[in-house]
């Protein structure tokens, strides 16, 4: 079951979205902001995020910057209703898997998100850095030994 951690200040939306994929199959969790969003990476793998790129504080950019950066085996899509060509190249350059324009339709981000869970399936490199990352390299070899 694929991991998604959805991130929107609009918690109505996040509620719709949660609902329709955890009823698709999906594990769903919301961050209203960045800086929660920030805290369940840390806490936990996600196979995917959905980010709204414009909130209050800090933006999906910031958070794409972090995902890119040390949460590689982690998809990113963007969700926006700005649909500004150039903030779509800038997600497209800074490594997001996508970017759907609001309102869409639950089909094609459930469409979206299937292509990006088969394509970018967890490998064992990745979750062993992620069980270093969290245990210390001496743990983490026994721990996965």
């Amino acid at each position: 079951m694929p991991n998604i951690l959805i991130v929107d200040d609009d918690n109505c939306l996040a509620f719709i979205l949660s609902e329709y994929l955890e009823a698709a199959g999906h594990g769903c969790t919301h961050a209203e902001n960045v800086k929660e969003a920030r805290r369940y990476l840390g806490q936990q793998i996600f196979d995917l995020v959905i980010s709204d790129v414009n909130m209050p504080g800090e933006s999906g950019f910031d958070l794409l910057r972090d995902v890119a950066s040390y949460h590689t085996g982690t998809a990113f899509l963007f969700m926006s209703a700005t649909d500004d060509i150039r903030n779509i190249r800038r997600a497209i350059q800074m490594g997001a898997n996508g970017y759907l324009v609001k309102p869409f339709r639950l089909t094609d981000l459930h469409a979206k998100i299937s292509t990006l869970v088969k394509s970018s399936s967890r490998r064992p490199a990745f979750l062993f850095d992620r069980v270093t990352e969290k245990l210390g390299a001496a743990r983490a070899v026994n721990y996965c030994s």
